[in-house]
């Protein structure tokens, strides 16, 4: 099962899903909320999302 990044500004579900055991730092994403549409950074550690 994937978990999904979620707008640390809005709380939007994205469109993106993180595989189990992923691994990530230093990638910027635009919320694709429209009300939204601030720019934030994902940090991925062990497949879940840290704020």
């Amino acid at each position: 099962m994937c978990n999904r990044v979620i707008c640390p500004f809005c709380k939007y579900i994205m469109p993106i899903r993180i595989m189990p055991k992923a691994e990530s730092k230093g990638l910027t994403v635009k919320c694709k909320n429209k009300k939204c549409k601030k720019e934030f950074e994902i940090e991925v550690k062990e497949g879940m999302q840290s704020r």
